[in-house]
């Protein structure tokens, strides 16, 4: 169905398609989420409430965790294969001759799906860094969101917390509203940012509904953009029963997985092993080869469990090569699946997205 390009046309020519396009216009309200984690459990935790409201509300999430049509949904269901061939056969019938990246033609099948089904509010998650992101094209009727920020991507986003701070911001236009996280960094630069541009902040509380802060963050992100929005029943009750798959996920024989693919989110899952005093007896992992795996597996090692490389059939994924740690072959490590017991599970979205699909989860 897609041929994934890594080639983009840019953010200047795909503006004009839609400009000079009505079928990729839209009018519904976005809100437009952006961080270096937590991004998709805010995305979430806000679907979790709208879709059950009397609003026709869509979610555009990345990465999939296995298969391509988790990255849209409508009012709680993912996008069907059909569907999602006839937009993609449309957006290449309308531009035959433009070559759109793989991230670029998604953006414009997010819209024509929307605009089909005539959706209120969307849900979208930025897909890297934010000014030069293809999903500031969906709506300009939109509410922003700063979710955290950390070092992940330097070679695009920059090499300090300032420079991918201020990429981050680039989806605020002015007169927007944007919504931060609770303790976010580079509060100066947030704030100058918001001066200059005459950018209303408002400020999210921390929340306890879970164990682990950074869910609490998110939530308590999603909870200010839903009062601002003028929700007020049960916004408590469904935040906090609200679950993201392959994140914190337990299954089976006491085993836990997490997609913790980066610095700061792995060394906030170590911290909520240690806090809650979990016991694993092996710890299954994976990231990708763009990722820092050396300092990542530092931290991996501050837990003192025994650490098993999953070699997946994915060349984008690290392998033994590159390591000097235990491993054990993709097909071996699905086959032990049922019987896993006390194990953790982490990494990059390819491994646990194997886990969720193999155990039907």
């Amino acid at each position: 169905m897609f041929k994934y390009n890594k080639q983009s046309i840019g953010l200047n020519h795909l503006s004009n398609i839609i400009k000079d396009n009505k079928k990729f216009q839209s009018t519904f309200k976005m809100i437009q989420v952006a961080g270096t984690n937590g991004k998709g459990s805010t995305c979430h935790y806000l679907y979790s409430y709208l879709k059950k409201t009397d609003q026709n509300v869509a979610l555009f999430t990345s990465p999939h965790l296995y298969k391509i049509n988790e990255r849209i949904e409508f009012n709680g269901h993912q996008v069907s294969d059909i569907k999602l061939q006839e937009l993609s056969d449309e957006v290449d019938n309308t531009y035959p001759q433009i070559k759109f990246g793989f991230f670029e033609k998604l953006c414009l099948i997010f819209i024509l799906f929307c605009n089909q089904n005539e959706v209120d509010i969307a849900i979208v998650e930025v897909g890297l860094g934010g000014r030069l992101d293809p999903t500031n094209l969906i709506s300009n009727n939109k509410l922003c969101l700063l979710t955290s920020l950390s070092l992940d991507h330097q070679e695009i986003l920059g090499d300090t917390i300032e420079k991918i701070t201020f990429e981050k911001l680039g989806i605020c236009n002015q007169q927007n509203k944007l919504f931060l996280s609770h303790q976010l960094k580079s509060m100066s630069v947030i704030q100058r940012y918001c001066r200059q541009k005459s950018i209303e902040i408002i400020q999210a509380q921390q929340m306890s509904y879970f164990t682990n802060e950074i869910q609490n963050n998110n939530a308590g992100l999603a909870k200010s953009v839903l009062k601002h929005m003028g929700y007020k029943d049960k916004i408590d009750e469904t935040l906090s029963l609200s679950k993201k798959v392959g994140r914190l996920q337990h299954f089976n024989k006491n085993n836990l997985m997490d997609v913790c693919h980066n610095e700061e989110s792995l060394q906030a899952l170590v911290n909520y092993i240690q806090d809650s005093k979990l016991n694993f007896n092996c710890i299954y992992f994976n990231f990708l080869k763009s990722k820092d795996h050396k300092k990542l597996l530092k931290t991996l090692r501050n837990l003192s469990i025994k650490l098993t490389l999953v070699e997946l059939e994915d060349s984008r994924t690290l392998n033994k090569d590159l390591l000097q740690e235990l491993s054990i072959s993709q097909s071996d490590f699905l086959k032990s699946l049922p019987s896993l017991e006390n194990a953790l599970v982490i990494g990059c979205f390819p491994l646990v997205g194997l886990v969720i699909h193999t155990l039907d989860l």
